[in-house]
């Protein structure tokens, strides 16, 4: 029986699976594929590898010619071998999260009482996506007699879930500290973990790491693909831990070494060999039938640039760190100026925010509008410490300009609002949605990105210009401006965004009004 042939059969039952996988065929076809980077110690037990390959049959992995990769039958021994933090890191095309998820069933299906939580550090929604789309629509369509199977279903939104009939459950949670307290997991799944900002990671680990203490032998899995960037970066770290031989972490990285010459990407022979060399999921003479070939391989070469390419299939790392700057201080440096302050204008919409720091530390009115040549002008009109004094300033600056005062609706300035609409005569008020504040953010980005920007070199400003890291939530696509440390004090960037914003939305008629000094 050739071994495709022998691979194909197991698929038939759990038993058979197990029967024609022992060890010495398990082995071969494992070791037939290229090395990892590095690896942590393997688990040969076969009653563990049944479980791999009953959660493979329930995801079609095996059957109809179809045969687990020489990649995923080494993740399974990695991640049986009871280290209580695995990293894995994958290229794209590798088989990565349905090896994950093959582990996952296997021992949900053949354990009582195995409680697994699943997860993407994107958002919520990308999460469910992907649960639905690789497990839930593939056991519906491979097992459609629901009252012979030993499960249940279930896709209804926010409530995706598995539940076997001997306790054990799989269900995906949005990627936030609050939606593991409070339970236990035997298993947790962190995937596309190289996506999380070091905010979330930050957050979800605190929130997760209690719920694993009292299960025997829990683990958390920590998954993806090479990221940007590495401070902070939750899927970097994990690496780094096994690297270093941390107790209790464990690793499987497909990956070019980190010392890799990047002008071998100049040439597709160069790339080829660096992708041979890394790439697990890619057909060769050993693996004919992998998920994707060279062709496809040197396509996405000709597409990207070399760091991207790096990341999606070398899983080479971006060499920048978390605290690097977000928007293009470049761009921002060169467009500033160190003449004097200019004249607010009245012939043409501002827009004019407040905004206050978390803490209520400090405060921050920031102007914008839209000079001759379409440049976004963006001016700190005033920032002081505390807030006391922001209500009555905000009041005097929009009488005299005319002006709406724009603010956050969700944001710390509330308190500062409320006596704004105590005045009388009250000024007019714009709050701004989470639409209108990730809009905002995003409009900015791309102003101080194509050089559309001119500002006047105030420290504050400058400085909240360079600490601006990028947050979104578990339950939207959208995102904002962020800080990286509590104490960083971002509002002048966040009061310009939003300023800006509103003077395109809401431009008017010059009318050659005289300038307004403040």
């Amino acid at each position: 029986m050739t071994m495709t042939a022998s691979l194909t059969a197991a698929s038939e039952s759990p038993a058979l699976a197990a029967h024609v996988f022992y060890t010495e065929r398990w082995n071969t076809v494992r070791d037939s594929g290229i090395l990892p980077l590095n690896q942590s110690e393997l688990n040969e037990d076969l009653t563990l590898r049944e479980e791999f390959l009953e959660g493979a049959r329930l995801l079609g992995v095996t059957g109809r010619n179809k045969h687990p990769q020489p990649q995923q039958l080494r993740l399974s021994d990695a991640l049986n071998a009871r280290y209580r933090r695995v990293a894995i890191l994958l290229p794209r095309r590798s088989a990565k999260s349905t090896s994950i998820f093959a582990v996952a069933l296997g021992r949900c299906a053949s354990r009582e009482d195995y409680a697994v939580a699943y997860t993407q550090m994107t958002t919520g929604q990308d999460a469910r996506r992907r649960f639905r789309k690789d497990v839930i629509q593939v056991m519906e369509r491979l097992f459609p007699n629901k009252e012979e199977n030993p499960w249940k279903l279930f896709r209804g939104s926010g409530s995706e879930r598995i539940e076997f009939a001997n306790g054990s459950s799989i269900s995906v949670l949005v990627p936030e500290a609050d939606a593991f307290r409070g339970d236990a997991y035997d298993m947790v799944i962190l995937d596309e973990a190289g996506a999380a900002t070091p905010e979330m990671s930050e957050d979800i680990v605190q929130g997760l790491l209690p719920t694993l203490d009292t299960r025997p032998g829990a683990q958390l899995v920590i998954a993806g693909t090479a990221a940007e960037y590495r401070q902070g970066n939750i899927l970097w770290d994990s690496l780094q831990r096994a690297r270093d031989g941390k107790t209790g972490a464990g690793i499987v990285e497909y990956a070019s070494p980190d010392e890799t010459d990047m002008t071998e990407l100049d040439t597709w022979e160069g790339a080829k060999a660096l992708v041979l060399a890394a790439h697990p999921g890619i057909s060769t003479e050993a693996a004919p039938d992998n998920l994707t070939d060279l062709d496809i391989a040197q396509e996405r070469w000709e597409e990207l640039s070399h760091g991207q390419f790096a990341r999606e299939y070398l899983s080479l790392f971006g060499t920048e760190g978390a605290a690097q700057y977000f928007l293009d201080q470049g761009q921002w440096l060169a467009h500033g100026t160190d003449d004097k302050l200019p004249d607010m204008p009245t012939d043409r919409t501002v827009g004019l925010a407040v905004s206050v720091h978390p803490d209520q530390s400090c405060a921050a009115i920031t102007a914008a509008w839209r000079d001759d040549k379409g440049r976004a002008c963006l001016l700190l009109v005033d920032y002081r410490s505390g807030t006391d004094w922001l209500a009555k300033r905000a009041k005097e600056l929009a009488s005299k300009l005319r002006a709406t005062v724009i603010y956050d609706n969700a944001g710390p300035v509330l308190v500062t609002v409320e006596a704004l609409q105590r005045m009388r005569p009250r000024p007019k008020l714009a709050p701004q949605t989470w639409a209108n504040v990730s809009t905002a953010a995003a409009l900015l980005a791309k102003e101080i990105s194509d050089g559309r920007i001119v500002h006047w070199n105030q420290p504050e400003l400058n400085t909240a210009v360079q600490l601006v890291t990028k947050r979104g939530t578990p339950t939207s696509n959208r995102w904002a401006f962020g800080r990286r440390e509590p104490g960083h004090s971002i509002i002048a960037a966040e009061g310009a965004s939003l300023a800006l914003r509103w003077a395109d939305e809401n431009p008017k008629r010059a009318n050659l009004r005289p300038s307004f000094a403040a």
